[in-house]
């Protein structure tokens, strides 16, 4: 739900000046008119949620408790309203207890989950499309057990990823740590001992560095917070997003990766569709949020066209040139056999082997490079600090 500020006349001509939440502007007019209010204005109130870059959505393994939650309620029995009821008592996680609430707020006005899910703005609309079509198709219930299983699928996927960059960052930290142990502790000590000397040109080169972070490192610092928002922001423009997830998959090794990924997201979730009972082309349009590649979503969207034209499915992933040739194949004869989803599923296992070892193989090449630069930096730094301190020893001497 969004947040509102309005301003109305009670009864008696007081002025009333207080937030509200609702879906939006016009039903939040309509439920204060219906309480008696003489309305002035109405409001969205100014958020982070309206720069859809700084939104956070709910994580992989939230949306999968969920979906796994509720289908246990639509199996049980029980009314979905008494079971998000029990699911809100149950939950300790606050920012959840909260959507909960709403959502529950929202089949209590008589909407369905979907709609309900969609004003909370925290679920992916993925996850909104897919519990419309199993409440128009009257298996929600299997619907959600199948989303459980591919956001628990997507979570491990990011979990092993996350686990692999933990050493490299580990070592980004603890060098950033020496470099300002010398810029703030060592060299204001030892800078006065070099005044008149004649200093090594590394040692000059360092010097001038740690005086250029001392004397601006503020400014760095908002420099490259306003550079990570900017980058973010640009990135969620089409056509930039277009060019830059076009030039990922062409990064050597990366992008390998990056594909392998792709192809196992959207196989999982063709197999998971189809299982499901979706509509092919229905199935085109949420694959399209799944891969989270906009170039790669173009593609996808070209191949639902010729689906609508009467191309075969086979033919047209083919004739789009999206994922390799044995990916094409295996589906083409899952198409023949009548048997597509499980050809998705085989291949999405087998994809999800590839990514393992491709971040395997990524990390066992940055490791060694990334400690080497960092080794290189540290000794620089240590470097212009001995070769004066020796200097001045050899002139005791």
């Amino acid at each position: 739900m969004k947040k509102f500020i309005y301003k109305a006349w009670d009864d008696e001509f007081n002025v009333i000046k207080e937030e509200i939440e609702d879906n939006d502007a016009d039903e939040a007019f309509r439920n204060l008119k219906s309480k008696g209010l003489k309305v002035i204005y109405v409001k969205e109130k100014f958020g982070l949620s309206r720069f859809k870059f700084l939104d956070k959505k709910l994580d992989n393994e939230i949306l999968a408790n969920f979906c796994g939650q509720t289908a246990m309620i639509l199996n049980s029995g029980i009314s979905l309203l008494n079971g998000l009821e029990i699911m809100e008592q149950q939950i300790k996680n606050k920012n959840m207890k909260k959507i909960i609430l709403n959502i529950t707020d929202g089949i209590k006005k008589g909407n369905g989950l979907d709609v309900s899910m969609e004003s909370c703005g925290k679920f992916p609309k993925l996850l909104i499309d897919m519990v419309k079509t199993g409440e128009i198709s009257g298996n929600l219930d299997t619907v959600l057990y199948n989303m459980e299983s591919f956001y628990k699928k997507e979570a491990s996927i990011k979990s092993k990823i996350k686990s692999a960059a933990v050493y490299p960052m580990l070592i980004l930290i603890v060098a950033l740590g020496m470099l300002v142990f010398f810029n703030f502790i060592v060299f204001p000590e030892i800078k006065g001992l070099f005044e008149d000397m004649k200093l090594p040109a590394i040692t000059v080169i360092v010097l001038g560095i740690m005086n250029f972070f001392d004397n601006n490192y503020m400014y760095i610092i908002i420099c490259t917070i306003i550079a990570v928002i900017f980058l973010k922001y640009i990135n969620t423009i089409s056509k930039v997003a277009y060019f830059v997830d076009k030039f990922k998959l062409k990064i050597p090794i990366l992008g390998d990766v990056k594909l392998d990924i792709i192809t196992a997201r959207f196989t999982r979730s063709m197999g998971i569709f189809l299982k499901s009972g979706i509509p092919i082309i229905t199935i085109m349009d949420n694959v399209q949020l799944v891969v989270e590649n906009v170039f790669i979503s173009k593609k996808i969207d070209k191949v639902k066209n010729q689906l609508i034209g009467g191309t075969t499915f086979a033919d047209s992933i083919e004739s789009e040139n999206i994922f390799k040739p044995l990916v094409t194949q295996m589906m083409r004869v899952g198409q023949e056999t009548g048997k597509l989803d499980e050809i998705m599923f085989k291949l999405a296992d087998i994809y999800d082997e590839k990514v393992e070892t491709g971040v395997a193989r990524i990390m066992s090449l940055v490791e060694p490079i990334l400690t080497l630069v960092i080794g290189l930096i540290v000794g620089v730094v240590i470097l212009g600090v001995a070769l004066p301190i020796v200097q001045m020893a050899q002139g005791v001497k």
